[in-house]
């Protein structure tokens, strides 16, 4: 049957994004700003002075040490001043109100005020709710790289962590160990009844370079193998995580990985330079991927950019859909030249239903593999729909564990519908898509399939090169007399392609990623 989730992507988007309008205002994290007025009440580090300071605008604390004897409460500022560098670090375990919260910030002209944490967790938040940490660059170096280092750690223990912004930061050059999972921002819940979960935790516009490990890594229900289907209660998932926005580049592992959650939204992040400590040798395996969906349920994943994911042996996909997850969507995102390929697919129960629609992949190492992720286990891609892709590159393929696969070892009821296939050179390799592959257009590669198509899709400039995604993705449109035009069937619920154009109503949809012609 059909996966009964299509409808889920826009509709939760426009739900989520409501959530946090009163975060703060959005926007790139800024190097400077014009000289705001005091805050009435309002706690001001400036580390460029010497003295103990009083913590006020005319005398600010002159080290972040001397936060430890403040006493938080609700609506506390805690603003640094920009263009100062404060070696140190920053703990929070009081809550704020949703009418009051807890700000740590920065003031006045100048760069990002620096915090640098020497080795060791940088800002931390335990059992803190009600709280906005924005606008501050933060790293965290040290001689040695055998330790779990965080830029933000965030942890709910034993209890449900409520309405938590993490905007505007500049993460970078987090060092530690690669065995770990730990780096740019870091999300744990812990405990066991009543567990430790987040309700309204929203990552935004933040930049993070140059971490060991991950980039953006939640795991808020460790070891817990309870999830139920898709649309089911599951007391200890997280709910109402957004993550969008953010700019990831250089981490030695994941971008971005949220497990224990219902409902997420990744939406809008651009990655790139994944993996880098990745390897598949010796007892400390470490595979990772660009954004993927494990241990979750309804998670849509949409409006990213991922690029040159490296791979030494394992993953190294754009994305991935991995283990114990229902109802995954993965819609209207860009991959370019990712080593592994555009997709993994974790075939190991108890993976559910997926839909991956309205992508683009170019130059992928892979169209998407199949991966058995845990040894042992009978593969199959039951559940998985993937509907209106385009795909180009010089030989498309599928693989199983990395090597060429050309038929699927077992598909289930796995679908591969209206999407475009096209490699850039001769090729004899055969595309595996299952035995429910219909409607396809396969150019300069053998068509499979029911009903393929084999004439040129007639791409608007499919010989765009440059640093933009976007402008080489809007090369991949239809021209006008393109045979994939109106070529598709209409799914219910999908209203839009990835250039959100309507799908027409009164005719077929086309084949492929976008809709419309150039």
């Amino acid at each position: 049957p059909r996966c009964t989730v299509s409808s889920m992507g826009r509709a939760t988007k426009i739900l989520m994004t409501t959530l946090v309008v009163g975060a703060g205002a959005l926007g790139i994290a800024s190097t400077s700003t014009a000289a705001a007025a005091p805050v009435p009440g309002a706690v001001y580090v400036d580390c460029r002075h010497s003295g103990t300071g009083s913590g006020t605008a005319t005398d600010p604390f002159t080290t972040l040490a001397a936060l430890g004897a403040v006493a938080m409460r609700p609506g506390t500022q805690v603003l640094i001043a920009r263009g100062s560098r404060c070696a140190g670090t920053i703990t929070i375990t009081t809550s704020g109100k949703p009418s009051a919260p807890i700000v740590i910030g920065a003031y006045g002209r100048g760069p990002l005020p620096r915090l640098d944490g020497g080795g060791v967790d940088v800002v931390t938040l335990h059992n803190t709710s009600n709280i906005v940490v924005q606008d501050l660059e933060i790293t965290t170096k040290t001689a040695t790289t055998t330790s779990h280092q965080n830029g933000v750690h965030l942890v709910a223990d034993g209890t449900t962590v409520r309405n938590v912004t993490i905007q505007r930061l500049y993460v970078h050059d987090i060092d530690g160990s690669n065995a770990d999972e730990h780096g740019g921002i870091q999300i744990e819940g812990y405990g066991g009844t009543p567990y430790g979960k987040f309700d309204r935790l929203s990552v935004l516009d933040n930049r993070i370079e140059r971490s060991a490990k991950e980039g953006i890594y939640m795991d808020a229900a460790p070891g817990d193998h309870s999830r139920p289907p898709a649309g089911n209660p599951w007391p200890r998932g997280s709910t109402r995580v957004v993550v969008n926005d953010n700019t990831i580049d250089h981490v030695g592992g994941d971008g971005i990985l949220l497990q224990g959650t219902v409902g997420t939204l990744i939406d809008g992040n651009r990655l790139s330079y994944g993996n880098l400590a990745g390897t598949a040798l010796g007892p400390d395996m470490r595979c990772n991927a660009g954004i993927w969906s494990g241990n979750q349920n309804s998670s849509v994943i949409q409006h990213n950019i991922v690029t040159n994911m490296q791979t030494k042996g394992c993953d190294g996909d754009a994305f991935d859909i991995d283990v114990n997850q229902d109802g995954t969507i993965i819609q209207d995102n860009v991959s370019i030249d990712n080593k592994a390929g555009f997709l993994m697919m974790c075939s190991s129960p108890p993976t559910r239903r997926a839909i991956v629609r309205y992508n683009i992949s170019i130059n992928d190492g892979a169209s998407f593999q199949d991966v058995a992720c845990v040894l042992g286990d009978q593969a199959t891609l039951d559940g998985v729909r993937m509907y209106n892709n385009t795909f180009v590159a010089p030989s498309p393929q599928v693989t199983f564990e990395g090597s060429l696969e050309e038929d699927l070892y077992n598909p289930g009821n796995f679908e591969f519908v209206d999407n475009i296939v096209v490699a850039t050179q001769p090729s004899t390799t055969r595309f595996a898509c299952g035995n429910r592959c219909v409607r396809n257009l396969f150019r300069g590669i053998p068509a499979q399939g029911l009903y393929p198509l084999t004439d040129d899709p007639s791409f608007v400039n499919p010989n765009v090169v440059g640093t933009d995604p976007m402008a080489i993705a809007r090369g991949f449109r239809l021209q006008v007399g393109s045979p994939a035009l109106a070529a598709g069937v209409s799914v219910p619920g999908v209203v839009t392609d990835f250039f959100g154009v309507p799908i027409p109503t009164d005719q077929p949809p086309s084949l492929g990623f976008a809709q419309g012609h150039g």
